[in-house]
């Protein structure tokens, strides 16, 4: 074990990581280890809860040259914080598919999703019918109310209200989020600003008051496609951003029905016609405007 090793890394507290991890007490495995000269760092025999889960994003930095299969079948793997078993032990010449010994854990961690989501089907169109019946008539309400607040402008754009799920709108100003450098990477930056800049000149956009406290901004990133002709670079705003122990734009948005259901109905309707008609939607954006009682940019 490297006793001067240290490294700073971020944690996420859980009341529960994941089940018990089974530990080896086989007297052949110990002897061999015994006679290779090899130590481990953990020398419980019994199963114990897991208190700190590393990602593979620091795994990859302890882990060391010289690992080594044993006769057992289980493979030591070398660390800066010692020597760590894991694999499948052989028992008569076969491997015992009762006693699995993992002790090298691989989690994936989701910290903005509830744990449940993880295997929820709802993402497919599966959910409890109650709930679907729920979830139906909310999404009626919001549309019904959607088409009330709509207004017609003079000059024929529509005057729309974001569908905020409460009337009450607590939003961070956001200010500590920052784009990301990619485009000077690519050497786009100039090619990314006048985006903006095209934007602005088709009223797409505006410049609004930066101190305002009802201000909240949409951090944005680039896209970067080098290998297009046309379109190299292209912006996505990330309405899911949000400041630590704050919520972000889409927290506070109706979702909306899940377009993955309606999928194979699109399909099936696309391919009941010989010809297939695509259009850019990119003249959209000027007939749409949005009654704010927070300012977004």
């Amino acid at each position: 074990m490297d006793e001067i090793f240290k490294h700073r890394v971020k944690v996420f507290s859980e009341d529960i990581i994941c089940d018990t991890v089974p530990k080896d007490s086989s007297s052949t495995v110990i002897n061999e280890l015994s006679e290779k000269g090899i130590i481990l760092s953990d020398l419980k025999t019994e199963d114990c809860e897991i208190g700190l889960l590393l990602g593979a994003d620091v795994a990859g930095m302890i882990f060391m040259e010289g690992s080594v299969k044993l006769d057992s079948g289980l493979f030591l793997l070398k660390m800066l914080l010692g020597f760590v078993l894991t694999g499948k032990q052989k028992v008569s010449g076969k491997y015992n598919e009762r006693c699995d010994n993992v002790l090298n854990v691989i989690f994936l961690f989701v910290k903005d999703s509830c744990i449940n989501d993880l295997w929820s089907l709802e993402s497919i169109g599966i959910c409890d019918p109650i709930q679907r019946l729920n979830e139906n008539n909310k999404h009626l309400n919001v549309i019904e109310e959607f088409k009330n607040s709509m207004k017609i402008l003079p000059d024929g754009t529509y005057e729309l209200c974001l569908p905020f799920k409460s009337d009450v709108i607590e939003l961070p100003s956001n200010k500590e989020k920052k784009m990301c450098e990619r485009a000077q990477q690519f050497l786009l930056l100039d090619d990314y600003k006048a985006i903006f800049t095209e934007w602005g000149e088709l009223k797409i956009i505006e410049k609004i008051d930066c101190e305002s406290e009802t201000s909240h901004c949409l951090p944005h990133r680039p896209i970067v496609k080098t290998n297009r002709t046309t379109t190299k670079i292209r912006p996505v705003f990330g309405a899911s951003a949000r400041e630590t122990g704050k919520n972000s734009l889409n927290d506070l948005l109706y979702k909306g029905p899940n377009l993955i259901e309606q999928i194979p109905d699109i399909i099936d309707r696309f391919r009941s016609y010989p010809i297939g008609i695509s259009a850019d939607i990119e003249n959209a954006f000027l007939q749409l405007g949005i009654v704010l009682s927070i300012e977004i940019f």
